[in-house]
């Protein structure tokens, strides 16, 4: 863990800022800097840090106003607030918001190590309980998460069409079953790796919630949708004969096949899923464990004595929970379902 963390060191002093990251990254650590709040806000919003390093007083904002809003897009993020004039106001404010450690100028390098040596034991503490969910553990699931970890997907947008409604179409590449898909996305934004960006709203059938709602003109007179348009702005029914510039409005759902009115039909919010890298040590801590159970199944595969003729043969459907464990990184579902079927 401690080879692979990543520290953003964040000080308005070039020297401190490159002073630590050399040390750091010759300890095995990936660095990265910034000389202010705002920077460093923007740096922690496109990729996970293990560890920040803030200095408590900054140009533009203090370490503690820069806590605050790592605490809401960087939740598992450690922070240690360092400073030059350690008062007991700085100290409260900064575990109110968050800081794991506290650490005075000039840094002893020792007292540092041990720092982050237990800033990040107590970041695993935090992720190891999230286990990865039970519906979650196929190999699709895994080929999706290690698509967004691979940033190959940042957000899923959704499209809308009268037969399939609301869907997917980048997550419906790895899952085609949109009853699946729609309940591996709620999962996935309950523990915060995906969150909700508004995107459209679009009417909606008030007796059961369906968006494949079509509208169709309709005479005033008799209520017949067998109309045309005639020539100008007129539209004529074709069984009462009556014309109109005014035809009314039928909107028909296309799952129950009710009729209502168009101040009737409800309004639905459609919404774009972003994927949020504050969760990202969440998502390869799922993919560890997936790693480990499909290796799990593979030797449970191999050590299972061969079947013979009065033995009852296994089920496809049981076969297939062991052997579609091949799927293994970077290999397509497609293939472990087909070495599922052999």
């Amino acid at each position: 863990m401690t080879k692979k963390a990543r520290i953003l060191i964040i000080d308005d002093d070039k020297d401190t800022l490159e002073t630590l990251s050399d040390l750091l990254q010759e300890k095995g650590y990936q660095t990265e800097t910034a000389k202010n709040g705002k920077e460093a806000i923007a740096k922690a919003e496109k990729r996970f840090f293990n560890v920040a390093l803030v200095d408590i007083g900054l140009p533009d904002m203090t370490g503690v106003e820069v806590l605050r809003v790592f605490g809401k897009i960087s939740p598992y993020t450690m922070n240690v607030i360092i400073t030059g004039a350690a008062t007991l106001q700085n100290a409260i404010e900064s575990v109110n918001v968050g800081a794991s450690a506290y650490i005075m100028k000039p840094i002893d390098h020792e007292t540092l190590d041990k720092i982050l040596d237990e800033c990040l034991k107590k970041q695993q503490l935090l992720i190891f309980p999230n286990e990865v969910p039970g519906c979650l553990r196929k190999p699709k699931i895994r080929l999706l998460l290690q698509t967004i970890t691979d940033e190959k997907i940042t957000e899923f947008k959704p499209s809308i069409s009268n037969e399939k409604g609301v869907f997917y179409p980048e997550i419906e590449k790895i899952i085609p079953d949109p009853s699946e898909y729609h309940q591996v996305l709620e999962i996935l934004e309950k523990y915060g790796i995906l969150t909700r960006k508004c995107f459209d709203s679009v009417l909606a059938c008030p007796s059961c919630n369906s968006i494949k709602v079509s509208m169709r003109l309709s005479c005033p007179s008799c209520r017949s949708t067998n109309i045309n348009k005639q020539a100008g702005i007129f539209f004529k029914c074709n069984v009462c004969g009556k014309e109109t510039s005014m035809p009314e409005h039928i909107y028909s759902c296309g799952d129950c096949k009710t009729s209502c009115a168009e101040d009737k039909l409800r309004t639905k919010e459609t919404f774009t899923l972003v994927v949020s890298n504050a969760h990202e040590l969440l998502i390869k801590k799922w993919i560890e464990d997936l790693d480990n159970m499909l290796t799990s199944a593979q030797e449970f595969c191999r050590q299972s004595p061969p079947c013979d003729s009065n033995r009852p043969k296994v089920s496809y459907s049981a076969s297939k929970v062991f052997y579609s464990t091949l799927a293994k990184k970077g290999e397509s579902l497609r293939v472990a379902e087909e070495k599922a079927q052999e």
